[in-house]
């Protein structure tokens, strides 16, 4: 069993061996089936309609916006776990998709860069389609050239320094002339980077595995550090961007390794590129805003009525010693209220500026909601500059509305829980919603203690 397994495993994952046709449709039909599945077997057991998803667009543009029902699963104190989740469950079919492709065209006779098209959307269902047909050449285009000594550091750092230059110039491109921030900047660029950085640097010389990660982790260090040193960014958006660019600038370099071992054609990586590239940005065009809610919530010995006063408006919280608030993300002042029952208008002071929340429900002692008419910078960054406000700050995460529950229970407490509605339009949405929930309910936190105690206090010391 041991022997079979191992062979499967290497069929799959390894890169030695061109694929004929036949298996490429048998593996691709089932692997797509399996995510799919997998995928919609996680909404049923939620068991909300909403959350489900449609498999044409899943497979289509490769949109995991309706995993949202992932956060519902593993929402542990408003921190979840699900964006891991679907990192480790994405990744290998990411990783056999695109290889299982590029092995495919080489047995095809055509040059494996075009079976990189596999991770552009809209395009992977036409370059798969075309695989499926595609006879095996009797001379396919896969070599395995064993090239020896090593690559001066001289070179090395020239490589570094030229692809950090067109990583940083990728970036302004996406932001201030597609003005996105979606898949192309957080998923493609890393990844051509680090495919970039593994092929030349595999072309002619003899680097391990780890190495070429080694130089994908630099290379995107460097892509940071220079767009934080020109103020393009903040050091506290780039340092939650990072993660994420490893790894996928290190899947990258591993792919460009194996490319410089068995295709002597590189120039045709860069027009597989160029013509992946307006794919990649009419995919973000398309791809929807992901909507979540985050609930948190507090006892508090008190009776509703009692604990209603302190929600519709509270005084000064004290200064926040969690780290989050004390690197930038903006944090709670106070709230006041102009103006009683639907139609009044709160006003909730953060740090950076006031949000502004028409009154939509007032249920008096039990429900208070409403709605986020205008909102303030949601963190100030961290920069070598007294002023950096990158575009992502103004409107592409929101707070659309916002309530107060206040439940009574048995023991004559309350239960004060707070709701908070956001949009999110920056990609892919299951990573950055992470970092979006957390923060929420950290702030969720401050708030809702801050309530509890004002409250409890009132009522232990009525005078």
């Amino acid at each position: 069993m041991i022997k079979p397994f191992r062979g499967w495993v290497s069929f799959l994952f390894g890169m030695s061996d061109t694929i004929s046709r036949r298996h490429y449709l048998y593996w691709g039909v089932g692997l797509t089936a399996l995510s799919l599945v997998g995928e919609l077997g996680l909404g049923l057991v939620i068991t909300d309609p909403d959350l489900l998803f449609n498999p044409v667009t899943r497979v289509l543009t490769d949109d995991r916006g309706s995993l949202d029902l992932l956060y519902h699963l593993l929402d542990w104190g408003g921190l979840s776990w699900s964006f891991l989740l679907l990192l480790f469950w994405g990744i290998p079919f990411m990783w056999v998709g695109a290889t299982m492709s590029v092995r495919r065209a080489a047995d095809a006779g055509i040059s494996p860069w075009w079976g990189l098209l596999f991770l552009v959307p809209y395009v992977r269902v036409a370059l798969m389609l075309l695989l499926c047909f595609l006879p095996s050449s009797p001379n396919p285009q896969w070599h395995h050239p064993a090239p020896s000594g090593t690559l001066p550091l001289s070179v090395l750092f020239r490589l570094l320094m030229v692809l950090t230059f067109v990583g940083v110039l990728l970036v302004v491109t996406s932001v201030l002339i597609l003005k996105t921030y979606g898949l192309l900047l957080f998923v493609a660029i890393p990844f051509m980077m680090g495919l970039l950085v593994g092929l030349y640097a595999n072309q002619h010389a003899k680097i391990g595995v780890w190495v070429t990660l080694w130089l994908g982790f630099v290379l995107m260090a460097m892509i940071h550090l220079v767009l934080w040193m020109v103020a393009f960014e903040g050091l506290l958006c780039l340092s939650m961007s990072f993660p994420l660019c490893v790894v996928l600038g290190g899947i990258g370099s591993l792919l460009g390794r194996v490319m410089a071992r068995t295709t002597h054609r590189h120039h045709m990586g860069a027009i597989v590129m160029g013509v992946a590239y307006p794919f990649l940005a009419l995919s973000d065009a398309h791809v929807l805003t992901h909507r979540d809610v985050v609930m948190s919530q507090v006892t508090i010995a008190a009776s509703p009525a009692q604990v209603w006063p302190h929600v519709v408006q509270f005084p000064d919280l004290p200064p926040p010693q969690e780290w989050p608030f004390k690197s930038g993300i903006a944090y709670p002042l106070r709230a006041r209220i102009v103006g009683e029952g639907v139609g009044a208008i709160r006003y909730c002071e953060f740090s950076t500026g006031p949000f502004v929340e028409p009154i939509t429900v007032w249920d008096q002692p039990r429900r208070l909601a409403f709605n986020v008419t205008q909102q303030p910078a949601p963190m100030t960054e961290w920069s070598l500059y007294q002023h950096v406000t990158p575009p992502h700050l103004d409107g592409y995460f929101r707070s659309v509305r916002g309530e107060f529950r206040l439940v009574p229970l048995p023991n004559g407490s309350t239960r004060l829980e707070g709701r908070t509605w956001i949009e999110l339009d920056i990609h892919p949405g299951w990573y950055w919603q992470w970092y979006a929930r957390w923060l929420i309910h950290r702030i969720h936190m401050q708030v809702l203690t801050h309530i509890k105690h004002t409250t409890e206090q009132g009522v232990s010391d009525p005078a």
